[in-house]
């Protein structure tokens, strides 16, 4: 588990790849792995409720190494659209896009970046309590306090500063 800063650059150029139609006066973008046991409790979270999806709200999903398309079809049941990439595609479109998740964005309809950060000030565990509503709020108002990620590095670089002999994250060959 590491804390991370948000590079906004990076996650607007990536707001840009993954919002490329059809952006409405709200849109948030949940951004996470399979492999990350706290993207599994915000997946968890995602699956209690149906998409914000609305006339001014739209509510996507990214799943980055979803390969066996678990995450994709559970989220897929409930009405949540979700884009998936692995990592290697998305490092080579969006260099440095995204280095950790769980990560939330939120955006307007001219894909203006309005928040980029973490669902909680602590720990994403399974008694977190995920408040999407005061996020986006937060995203509205002239606070712009954001959440540090606290969560797992999904690019490589983070990998190898975090964890230098492959213990978490196994070196690929």
């Amino acid at each position: 588990m590491a804390s991370f800063d948000v590079d906004n650059k990076s996650v607007s150029q990536s707001i840009a790849y993954f919002s490329k139609e059809n952006s409405k006066a709200t849109n948030i973008i949940h951004f996470l792995t399979p492999s990350c046991s706290c993207s599994k409790v915000i997946k968890e979270d995602l699956l209690q409720r149906k998409p914000l999806n609305s006339q001014t709200i739209q509510e996507k999903v990214v799943l980055i190494d979803d390969f066996d398309r678990h995450f994709s079809k559970e989220l897929n049941s409930r009405g949540y659209e979700v884009l998936n990439i692995d990592y290697k595609t998305l490092s080579k479109e969006i260099p440095d896009a995204i280095n950790a998740v769980p990560m939330l964005a939120i955006h307007d309809k001219d894909r203006r970046l309005q928040y980029a950060g973490g669902y909680s000030e602590s720990t994403i565990t399974p008694l977190t309590k995920i408040d999407l509503k005061k996020l986006i709020s937060i995203s509205r108002s002239k606070d712009k306090r954001k959440y540090k990620v606290k969560g797992c590095a999904v690019s490589k670089k983070y990998q190898a500063l975090l964890d230098p002999l492959g213990v978490k994250y196994v070196k690929a060959n």
